[in-house]
């Protein structure tokens, strides 16, 4: 359904730009609108967007709320996102895991967590990952 709703909105925002006869030209500093009409172009001033790895743990804080609030398979959800921005992102991929459980795909996203915290000199991240893997039984 979300995948749906992010089509249908791309889809219409194609469509009103290609009504409007409106196109959008990047210059050095700054967006500008041009139009068919006579009306000057709109400078817009450009703006900070931000990083993958922000993005990513946007969708992680948004899997925890999801948590919280009893709702595990939309944080799966998020947290399968916050995956996709970002594949190096160990937390999403520890929580994901944690949610999992004992399972195949759980077990792998631990991991995954470990083995990203390794690489990512995060000792705490690792030690967790390797501490849930020891009290599920599994060798690291």
């Amino acid at each position: 359904m979300f995948r749906y709703i992010i089509s249908s909105l791309t889809l219409a925002s194609l469509l009103f730009v290609t009504a409007t006869s409106t196109r959008a030209e990047l210059a050095p500093d700054a967006l500008t609108i041009r139009s068919n009409t006579s009306a000057p172009a709109v400078r817009h001033q450009p703006r900070q967007l931000a990083t993958n790895s922000q993005r990513s743990m946007g969708y992680v804080k948004m899997g925890l709320d999801a948590q919280k609030q009893g709702n595990p398979n939309q944080a799966l959800e998020y947290y399968y996102q916050a995956v996709k921005t970002d594949n190096t992102n160990a937390v999403a991929f520890l929580l994901a895991g944690s949610l999992l459980g004992e399972t195949d795909d759980g077990i792998a996203c631990i991991k995954a967590a470990m083995l990203l915290f390794q690489v990512q000199e995060n000792q705490e991240g690792y030690e967790l990952a390797v501490a849930w893997l020891k009290a599920h039984n599994i060798a690291p």
